[in-house]
């Protein structure tokens, strides 16, 4: 079955009547209340339409599109009226099983996709547009293996399903024959990827599966025969990962006209006689697999660590290292590309000046992005050759680091005339 989007019902089986053996039907509720007639009836006597498999509606017009088996694999739909169209051949020839079509979807194109045991005994993929007269293709042996269901009369029928991911990507799960395993397809519409397994040692019987909202993780639900239970498990399948991988120190300047200290990525010496402003200028690339960005409202903490003793909070009252207030620059503002291109596009930045946090900034996926911020190394906290490493958290948890820029404080020692040691020590000064 398959439910409307304005609630109605649309319910498909096959009759076991004389008359109507192996004949398919459609009857449909349109949320209040059952017609109490067949809809539509669709074969005649004596086809073999069973196997069939209702997709969710297609979003454009509420067409409900279901795939069966009958000597061939062939296509049917109803529309928001229940008129029933369609009848094409996704393919003339498929396995011998007597249900050989897994769980379809419809994707956010409204592009329908359905796994199917095609003649070679592995999982082919029928897809085509939503439409009342829809032209399928068919991608042939998409699975890497033979799938546990081919030839076979009797349950297990075909063990595999289809999910698909909000940027219209589709995946394949399916149990292989051999083994019994769970073995990922994750890029059926592009024609079929290496296939992983998933599973450890199962005997997987039925399966189906549903990718999280954020496409995060692929959760998939099977039958153990082992055990006669139901399992489910996840994959990742893609996470948002900032990495630190570019940096440069400038001196107290404008956002864009800032002297550079030294070069890029450079580590650099600092005199601390007095206190000392600069900038630290960082970029962030995400390196996530998927596509999987930040969101607004992502904060970013600039840490120090004094002589590998510990990260700590760069803020406007913190030691050694603290926020400084920059009459060249503004809270907040956007800041330009000066470290040179990540991978993807550059997203702007920010300023910060007052406590050491970049506030509320969204990195998206796979793109790079710099942030600034105006710092003064305390004086009086520091001595000749400290060293102060610097990384950046993300909602208080460190980001992955390719480099640690470093600056090491330098310092004037003053040493004493021997004259006036001599003096000293005669007046009883120590």
């Amino acid at each position: 079955m398959s439910v409307r989007a304005d609630g109605g019902v649309v319910v498909f089986w096959h009759g076991s009547d004389t008359a109507n053996r192996n004949r398919g039907f459609t009857r449909s509720n349109n949320g209040s209340g059952w017609t109490g007639t067949v809809v539509a009836a669709w074969g005649a006597s004596g086809d073999n339409v069973g196997g069939h498999v209702a997709m969710p509606p297609a979003a454009v017009d509420d067409r409900i599109h279901i795939a069966f088996n009958n000597a061939t694999v062939g296509e049917l739909n109803v529309s928001s009226t229940d008129v029933v169209s369609g009848g094409s051949s996704i393919d003339s020839t498929d396995d011998t099983a007597n249900f050989t079509i897994g769980p379809g979807v419809i994707d956010s194109a409204d592009k329908c996709y359905i796994p199917y045991i095609d003649v070679d005994n592995e999982i082919s993929v029928g897809s085509w547009a939503s439409s009342a007269s829809p032209t399928p293709a068919s991608d042939a042996s998409v699975s890497d293996f033979t799938v546990k269901g081919n030839g076979r009369t009797v349950p297990p029928f075909v063990v595999a399903c289809l999910a698909v991911d909000s940027t219209t990507g589709v995946h394949l799960l399916y149990s292989r024959d051999s083994s019994a395993n769970i073995y990922h397809d994750d890029d059926v519409d592009g024609g079929g990827a290496t296939d992983v397994e998933i599973s450890g040692a199962v005997t997987a019987e039925r399966i189906s599966a549903k990718v999280n909202s954020d496409d995060s993780a692929i959760w998939y639900f099977w039958k153990n025969a082992g055990t006669a239970n139901v399992v489910f498990d996840a994959e990742a399948l893609s996470a948002f990962v900032p990495s630190l991988d570019a940096f440069r120190y400038y001196e107290d300047g404008t956002e864009a006209g800032a002297t550079a200290i030294d070069a890029q990525d450079t580590d650099i010496s600092r005199n601390v006689d007095s206190d000392s402003n600069l900038q630290v200028r960082l970029r962030v690339q995400e390196q996530g697999v998927g596509s999987i960005g930040g969101v607004s409202t992502d904060d970013y903490q600039l840490q120090y660590d004094k002589n590998v003793s510990g990260f700590v909070n760069v803020t406007n009252t913190s030691s050694n290292v603290k926020a400084f207030s920059s009459g060249f620059l503004s809270e907040g503002f956007p800041t330009t590309n000066r470290l040179g291109a990540g991978s993807g596009s550059f997203v702007a930045g920010e300023i910060d000046k007052q406590n050491g946090i970049i506030a509320d900034h969204e990195l998206t996926a796979d793109n790079f992005t710099e942030h600034l911020w105006s710092v003064t190394l305390v004086s009086a906290d520091l001595a000749n050759g400290d060293t102060l490493d610097f990384r950046i958290t993300l909602n208080g948890t460190e980001i992955n680091s390719d480099i640690v820029p470093r600056i090491t404080a330098t310092k004037t020692i003053t040493n004493t005339p021997y004259y006036y040691q001599q003096l000293n020590r005669m007046q009883g000064v120590h």
